[in-house]
């Protein structure tokens, strides 16, 4: 799995800390998304307050310490992944076509698509193969298209249990797509599927836990109503309509092929929702039940209103956040002394690739300074050691230096991390992407910026450049706030 890490970078002037500081990141807070519908008409209750929720750890009562209305906030940009299902071979029973040519009917629901929103394809097949077809995007007719080439692949033959890992290897692909792209975005993921996959519970309890963890809600649009009963004609759980109630989504049967009016419900859901956040009771490492309810107060308004919330979440994480990470941080003054090899790596004519990384960067809207980087590689590249209690530790060191455009060195600024990494949660958590942010100063007339990447057991260096201009051309952000 990929580690990631990102950062931001500033060319403002600040005064350096007049020795290293440990910076630890601990997650004291566990925030996430409560949408409230009304299950007649299927439009969102607006006008809940702090004092109508009840929010339950474990079945036991919690002080919800934050709480925001969609009218207050603007809710996080959205990616919307529609997963599709690869056809299958005729002759056999499967009940798993969504159907050719329907990929268009959606069209008019995503016309008007808020312009913060992004829609992403991708797909999976019963012969194993997964994969994104169409990286987000903004334009409304791509996902169309793409949906539509999935239905028109060749057909394969069934086999349920190829199918299943790769339903989670789709479903990891486009959660870590959207961490890479923009940590900040919601992955949505609305799978078109009237079939059954056949898993087990503890397997859809499993997934669920996973999407539950990477702070994804799942939706499942189908045009079988029978597949909402709870079981099919062989007795089989709905193991998709679990695992979407369980992120907070839902299963919505699509009446008359109105697939406008499902799409329209799910993004009239999304458009709406109330965020709150508590404290956990504990710091246990262990998987705690969420449950949202509203007062008897506020159900007496609104007699009719349906809660949807995830279902749960790792202590010692949150939704949305890195995989099963603890870190300590350490920022070297600007300018401090590096290691000789890792020096030389940084003023090197030569990229040092013994390290692998992928690496992207860009600038802010409003600011010509500002500039975010993001690297990416595989854990593997790193050194890891086992630790008595079973969890493996890692130490990587992280270098921003900017360079003038004669190629003098201006300045270069060194981070340190120790990870701790959780190996018993692993089938949740996952083992990546790892994401950071961190900020660092640059100096005026900076013409280029290379990154470097060290692992301190072994040595062995990665280093990526990136110039002032590819910075600056790159898709622009909106401007974060840096405390």
């Amino acid at each position: 799995m990929p580690l990631a890490i990102s950062f931001f970078a500033t060319q403002n002037q600040t005064t350096p800390s007049p020795k290293d500081q440990p910076i630890r990141t601990v997650i004291d807070l566990v925030t996430f998304n409560v949408i409230v519908q009304d299950q007649e008409t299927g439009k969102p209750i607006e006008d809940l307050g702090y004092e109508d929720f009840q929010v339950f750890d474990n079945g036991h009562p919690v002080e919800a310490r934050i709480f925001e209305s969609g009218r207050s906030h603007d809710p996080r940009p959205l990616i919307i992944w529609f997963l599709a299902s690869c056809p299958e071979q005729r002759g056999v029973e499967s009940g798993s076509q969504f159907g050719a040519g329907k990929g268009s009917l959606f069209e008019p629901a995503l016309e008007n698509l808020n312009r913060d929103y992004s829609m992403g394809v991708a797909h999976w097949c019963d012969n194993g193969d997964a994969k994104i077809d169409l990286a987000p995007t903004q334009k409304p007719d791509a996902p169309l298209a793409a949906i539509d080439a999935v239905h028109h692949r060749v057909p394969v033959k069934p086999d349920k249990h190829l199918g299943t890992l790769a339903l989670q290897r789709t479903l990891d692909l486009v959660v870590d797509r959207t961490r890479f792209g923009n940590q900040l975005a919601l992955p949505v993921i609305v799978l078109l599927y009237d079939g059954r996959m056949g898993m087990t519970k503890d397997e859809a309890d499993l997934l669920a836990k996973r999407l539950l963890y990477k702070g994804a809600i799942v939706y499942q649009v189908s045009d079988h109503r029978e597949g909402f009963t709870g079981s099919d004609s062989h007795g089989k759980d709905s193991s998709l309509q679990f695992i979407s109630t369980q992120t907070g989504g839902r299963a919505i049967p699509v009446q008359h092929a109105d697939y406008v009016g499902a799409m329209n419900s799910i993004l009239q859901a999304l458009r709406f929702r109330y965020t709150l956040g508590i404290t956990p009771p504990s710091r246990d490492r262990q998987w705690h039940e969420l449950r949202v309810k509203l007062t008897e107060a506020a159900l007496r308004k609104h007699k009719h209103a349906r809660v949807d919330c995830g279902a749960g979440y790792l202590a010692g994480g949150s939704f949305g956040s890195v995989p099963p990470y603890s870190i300590s941080q350490y920022r070297q003054a600007a300018n401090s002394q590096l290691d000789p090899n890792l020096a030389h790596a940084i003023d090197s004519p030569a990229l040092t690739r013994d390290v692998r990384i992928d690496a992207k960067a860009h600038s802010f809207i409003g600011s010509t300074h500002l500039a975010e980087f993001t690297l990416q590689f595989d854990s593997g590249e790193v050194t890891w050691a086992t630790l008595p209690d079973g969890d493996r530790r890692s130490e990587i060191n992280i270098v921003v230096a900017s360079f003038s455009e004669e190629g003098k060195e201006l300045k270069h600024e060194l981070i340190q991390f120790e990870l701790i990494r959780d190996e018993v949660h692993l089938p949740i958590t996952g083992d990546g992407p790892f994401a950071h942010t961190a900020t660092v100063v640059l100096p005026d007339n900076v013409s280029r910026v290379r990154l470097a990447v060290r692992d301190a057991v072994t040595g062995r260096i990665g280093v990526r450049d990136f110039s002032l201009k590819e910075i600056l051309e790159s898709p622009k952000s909106p401007l974060p706030n840096i405390v």
